[in-house]
């Protein structure tokens, strides 16, 4: 149900996971593979303690601060780490604003380095729609 293999492809079916068996015409060798099919993304959150962040609301940072965000691509059947956090001009670095790590994660890390404010898209899927985008402010060091 999930995938088949015809004519020399893997065709996919529906979301799931299947193992495929591949033996040999004479003898007894074979092989199997195991094969993820995904939805196709429909969207994507941004979270910041559980609470999903909205477009109309800036997102404060204290000079120094580590927010820790987790990130879920919609539906939950669609593959979880096909999405990126993109500036919204090509002018601004997210770098002038925040050390960042575990970008390749659910779970990236901001640490708020520089003061001012940056638009930020949340990106999904392999043609990288823009789901939301976000404004983070980032208070001046006192």
């Amino acid at each position: 149900d999930v995938a088949v293999f015809e004519s020399n492809k893997i065709i996919a079916k529906k979301a799931g996971t299947t193992t495929l068996k591949a033996a040999a015409v004479h003898g007894d060798k074979y092989d199997e593979c195991l094969v993820k099919v995904y939805d196709k993304p429909t969207g994507a959150e941004l979270l910041r303690d559980g609470v999903a962040l909205s477009e109309a609301n800036p997102v404060d940072f204290e000079f120094s601060e580590e927010v820790t965000f987790e990130v879920k691509v919609l539906p939950t059947t669609a593959k979880q780490n096909a999405w990126k956090l993109v500036p919204d001009s090509e002018s601004d670095k997210i770098s002038d604003y925040f050390e960042t790590s575990d970008l390749d994660t659910n779970n990236p890390k901001f640490k708020a380095i520089g003061s001012g404010e940056i638009y930020i898209n949340l990106c999904y899927g392999a043609d990288n729609n823009v789901g939301k985008y976000f404004v983070f402010r980032v208070g001046q060091k006192l």
